[in-house]
């Protein structure tokens, strides 16, 4: 049997059989994996805090006719705060949600790993009113990782600025209303939302406590842009955005 250490996020866990747990995990070398935690549904299980979604931990997993299980598992940070109330909750579980819909089995992505990290800890940190600004930052972000990244700072077919803009899902970021293709449907943008979405994308992580937080409904406004943008690219349901945006 083959063995290995990996450090990884629990991205998603499910009931495997009647006693076990099919675990998602994220890992620091080898991106995304799956591994079955033996006995992780009872309450005297050694695995019960490692199967929990959102948790850090150091897994040995051992791999048995082509299935991975957890050997053992030592947790190195478990993220409980995430779980003081539903809006950091369902902002957590929305981005844990994108990374396991964005990313294909065994596909290494360490900078998305890091952003995990940084994510969970401010949404940890922050007042439940700015999880909404974390969470666009997530996914603003993850597209720039994955090389989708929207234009955002000009029409991106006469890269001219303007007031207002339409945001262009196929032609990946904001076109201006002479630009527009008139026989579609598109989400408007004004251009100090463009501005704010911009600074998001490539500011800092760690530094985003920083910017004073827009109006809620705005911010909420961007992030169903954005999601909507992410289902054009991956067209994957997100079942936890609709509990995230009805909040």
């Amino acid at each position: 049997m083959e063995k290995e250490k990996q450090e990884a996020f629990v991205i998603k866990s499910v009931k495997y059989g009647e006693h076990d747990k099919m675990l998602t995990l994220f890992t620091k070398d080898d991106g995304k994996i799956s591994a079955v935690a033996k006995g992780a549904l009872s309450t005297k299980s050694k695995y019960m805090a490692s199967a929990q979604l959102f948790c850090l931990s150091e897994y040995v997993l051992t791999t048995s006719s082509g299935m991975p299980y957890v050997s053992t598992a030592e947790v190195i940070r478990g993220f409980y705060g995430l779980n003081k109330d539903i809006e950091r909750l369902c902002g957590a579980s929305y981005c844990m949600e994108l990374v396991d819909a964005i990313y294909e089995d065994k596909m290494a992505e360490p900078v998305t790993f890091r952003l995990i990290y940084f994510t969970q800890q401010l949404l940890e940190e922050i007042k439940p009113e700015s999880v909404y600004l974390i969470v666009l930052a997530f996914v603003l972000k993850l597209c720039g990782i994955n090389g989708i990244a929207p234009i955002l700072n000009a029409c991106c077919s006469c890269m001219e600025r303007k007031a207002s803009y339409f945001f262009d899902y196929d032609a990946g970021g904001l076109v201006c209303s002479e630009c527009k293709d008139s026989s579609l449907l598109m989400p408007k943008l004004s251009a100090k939302e463009a501005e704010l979405m911009y600074a998001i994308l490539h500011i800092d992580m760690t530094k985003l406590s920083g910017i004073i937080d827009p109006d809620k409904q705005t911010v909420k406004y961007l992030l169903k842009v954005m999601n909507d943008y992410i289902k054009y690219n991956f067209p994957r349901k997100l079942k936890s955005f609709d509990l995230l945006y009805s909040l």
